[in-house]
């Protein structure tokens, strides 16, 4: 019964999910930063035809931990090499724009937790 509700929620280990954190200091920044990287993601995927459930940024769980806002992006999927080279270049495509935003980026596939 729980493999059957797993799957049909697309959950491991019937899918992958990739949890992209962005933590910032400035919490107008980090979401102007967020929106950004969710608009990129998303035109690769429609352009390039990746089968993918992206979700829209939100506030993580906890929003602030010492005086850092936190946000994530998720995505569901089957990471292969496609989607492995799609988050590389995001990353570097938004290098320069995280510095300019002092904001960080962390990529964890099925993350254990999503705190």
């Amino acid at each position: 019964m729980e493999s059957k509700l797993r799957k049909q929620l697309k959950y491991p280990p019937f899918c992958d999910i990739i949890a992209i954190a962005l933590t910032g200091n400035n919490e107008k920044n980090l979401v102007t930063f967020s929106k950004n990287i969710h608009m990129y993601l998303r035109d690769r995927v429609i352009k390039e035809k990746f089968g993918v459930l992206l979700y829209s940024p939100v506030q993580c769980p906890i929003y602030k931990i010492k005086d850092k806002y936190r946000m994530r992006i998720l995505i569901k999927c089957l990471y292969d090499d496609r989607m492995h080279k799609l988050l590389n270049d995001m990353l570097e495509k938004i290098e320069k724009e995280s510095k300019k935003f002092g904001s960080k980026v962390i990529i964890q596939v099925n993350p254990n937790n999503m705190l």
